[in-house]
């Protein structure tokens, strides 16, 4: 018997023109504080609000049926867990008469997005797990300071000070170590399913979106006087390391390229080392390894497992608040 959905709103139409257009309102006046390296009171209130209309849009595709067999039907239906992968893999498919609630259908859709990409991931290419020789970066995720989280990488922020942007994006999965002595060791996914430009290519603009976000935060908390992380990057540098600056060199870079399938599609995972000059990275150069810790194979998976956080614009707001 169908399940009443309690958010059904037969308005949601209205609902989505409305906070769709208020969105893109302050987006553009976001964008327009970026631009301006503006991050004060006033960046940070037109962000939350942006952030808001946006969860407003993104909840009518729930507020739009009437029952929750509805919601399960269109979830699986017109969104298929297999949609985008190549091969695509035998998932397995419930019973929607079993729903009783909206969160127990997303859960049984990622759940079997998950098989289907781990089923792909694994039929192609996929390269043995383990920690290459002398690396302590990315082992052992049971212990806390290890974490992930999708994000997609804007134009804007590459190229802040640019006269036209053409749209294009990156989209990783930004997996953190700040569990090292020597620093942050940041490692970006290729997202297999994003059509725009790829982390390889990117790599001395993702890089330096993250020291330009880390300085912001590292400038914040000597404002406010906050417990900072970056006297734990300093370390390894300098005994006076509140006197000094954040350096870049207190940040390691790694790219991962994830099974694909066909000729072409095997597995992939690099350091990247890069000089820094003129506040960004420049020059990268990859050290390839035959192997692929097991934190970063899970890490695709597991982060679709998790509730994504509901404010990630800024790689470094995450964990380093003691």
């Amino acid at each position: 018997m169908p399940v009443p959905n309690p958010e059904y709103n037969p308005d949601w139409e209205k609902e989505y023109e409305l906070h769709n257009a208020e969105r893109f309102r302050l987006q553009e006046l976001v964008t327009a504080k970026y631009r301006a390296n503006d991050f004060g009171d006033e960046y940070k209130k037109l962000d939350a609000a942006a952030k808001e209309h946006n969860l407003a849009c993104n909840h009518t595709f729930v507020s739009r049926h009437k029952t929750i067999q509805d919601y399960a039907e269109w979830m699986f239906k017109a969104h298929p867990p297999q949609t985008g992968i190549l091969k695509p893999v035998p998932v397995h498919i419930p019973d929607f008469e079993t729903f009783k609630t909206i969160n127990e259908v997303a859960e049984a859709w990622s759940a079997a997005l998950n098989d289907a990409e781990q089923g792909y991931a694994d039929s192609f290419g996929k390269k043995e797990a383990g920690q290459p020789s002398g690396m302590k970066a990315f082992s052992d995720s049971s212990v806390d300071g290890l974490f992930s989280y999708w994000r997609e990488f804007t134009e804007q922020e590459f190229y802040p000070n640019a006269q036209f942007y053409r749209g294009v994006t990156t989209s990783a999965l930004v997996t953190v170590d700040q569990r090292q002595e020597d620093g942050l060791h940041i490692c970006f996914m290729y997202d297999p399913k994003h059509v725009g430009a790829s982390v390889i290519n990117e790599i001395e603009n993702l890089a330096t979106v993250i020291f330009r976000e880390a300085k912001q935060v590292e400038a914040e908390q000597k404002k406010t006087e906050k417990p900072s992380f970056v006297k734990k990057l300093m370390k390894p540098f300098s005994l006076e390391a509140d006197n000094k600056e954040l350096s870049p060199q207190s940040f390691h870079f790694y790219t991962h390229v994830p099974p694909r399938g066909g000729a072409f599609g095997e597995e992939s995972f690099a350091k990247v080392e890069m000089e820094f000059k003129g506040g960004s990275y420049h020059s990268p150069k990859w050290t390839h390894y035959d192997v692929v810790p097991e934190a970063l194979q899970k890490a695709r998976f597991e982060a679709m497992q998790r509730p994504q956080p509901a404010d990630v614009p800024n790689l470094m707001r995450l964990g380093f608040y003691e």
